[in-house]
């Protein structure tokens, strides 16, 4: 009986034990399983902000690659344009040439063609005269009136008898002639097919490449007219701005008119709304490809796409909102004229008429309105008009 007792108070202690064990471990699996959730949301926001970043850039290099291409096509097409028009021009007046030899050798083809006709004429004619001649030969020695009369006459009838020899040799060489003429009038026929061969390829190669040439310089065009026209949209958006800050900056606010120099103390104060790599400065810009030229009008600082942007000094919130190319955008009026700008945000982090002081997050950074990716375009501003930031920063 106290043994069977003595077990029945233990299995309430062990149960007791697995219970508070469990418990215990549930406790503590709870805030590490919520620690790790985290640990898991953090980095696959990391990943999405990576890829961001990652198609913001593939889409920049394939756009100046497109450029480039186009670019090194059209010249390339330019080239090999003129090259095949060289060329055809070459070619075109080899076939004069040739054509003219062909005529010439068709016409000493045909001349020698009738003087060997104009021989073989003659030579029929004078064998047969010389065979009349020949049958009165012993008549003729032996009826004259003397001997000496007798050898000039055979002299003359020898003479007439080797005319046809002659005749024949002449003709032997006239033949000669026509053959070598006849051998040039194939030659230059010949020649004649491949170079009009060379040429009818030569003018199809032409007529492609002017046909691609010409689409290209299409495309090429449309391109330039459309980094004009964002070039255009940015100065529409950079006037419309000025004056938006002109006009709502109080009169108490006005600065001078020239930008004073930066250790004047009426600039101090101020500092980098971001902390990253400046991958373009203020002043005018060359498009790498179109060669046309615009003003960059701030700073573009890089940044992590919802990395926090902090007011580079204190001040009042005159704007926050979408502004055009600019996309988010925040102003904010520091006094005496001065104000900053803040653009691109991925979201807005303040309100018009807000106070804001140093360091304080006012937005985050995104790729909004004319971007190629996550950046901030951080401007200083005298009065509306954009100056150079980066001699007042520290």
């Amino acid at each position: 009986m106290r043994k069977t007792r003595s077990t029945g108070r233990r299995v309430p202690r062990l149960f007791s034990v697995l219970v508070i064990g469990c418990v215990c471990s549930g406790a503590l699996a709870l805030p590490y399983a919520t620690a790790q959730d985290s640990v898991n949301e953090a980095r696959k926001e990391r990943e999405e902000v990576r890829e961001d970043r990652a198609n913001a850039l593939r889409e920049l290099e394939a756009a100046i690659l497109h450029d480039e291409e186009l670019a090194t096509l059209l010249n390339y097409l330019g080239t090999e344009i003129a090259t095949t028009e060289l060329a055809v021009t070459m070619l075109q007046a080899e076939l004069v040439v040739v054509a003219a030899e062909l005529d010439a050798a068709r016409q000493l083809q045909q001349d020698a063609i009738d003087e060997t006709r104009r021989l073989q004429d003659e030579i029929a004619t004078i064998a047969v005269a010389g065979f009349v001649r020949s049958t009165r030969k012993e008549e003729a020695f032996f009826g004259s009136g003397s001997l000496s009369d007798a050898y000039r006459q055979d002299s003359l009838i020898r003479e007439a008898n080797a005319e046809p020899a002659e005749l024949l040799d002449q003709m032997r060489l006239v033949e000669e002639d026509g053959r070598l003429a006849e051998r040039a009038v194939t030659e230059a026929a010949q020649q004649t097919i491949e170079l009009e061969a060379d040429l009818a390829d030569k003018l199809v190669a032409l007529e492609s490449n002017q046909t691609e040439s010409e689409e290209l310089k299409a495309e090429y065009e449309a391109r330039v007219a459309e980094w004009e026209a964002k070039v255009a949209e940015r100065d529409s958006d950079i006037r419309e701005l000025t004056d938006y800050i002109i006009a709502n900056t109080p009169p108490s606010s006005v600065g001078p008119a020239t930008a004073p120099p930066p250790g004047d103390p009426s600039v101090q104060g101020y500092n980098w709304p971001l902390v990253g790599r400046l991958s373009s400065g203020f002043g005018p810009r060359v498009h790498p490809i179109f060669g046309t030229r615009r003003m960059h009008t701030g700073l573009d600082i890089g940044g992590t796409a919802g990395e926090p942007i902090y007011a580079a000094k204190a001040g009042t919130v005159i704007f926050a909102g979408w502004r055009g190319g600019y996309g988010n955008a925040v102003v904010i009026d520091h006094g005496g004229g001065f104000s900053t700008l803040y653009a691109h945000q991925s979201q807005i982090g303040v309100s018009a008429g807000q106070l804001v002081a140093i360091g304080d997050v006012i937005g985050y950074v995104g790729s909004t309105g004319w971007s190629t990716g996550p950046h901030l375009h951080y401007e200083l501003r005298l009065n509306g008009s954009p100056i150079d930031p980066l001699p007042y920063l520290p």
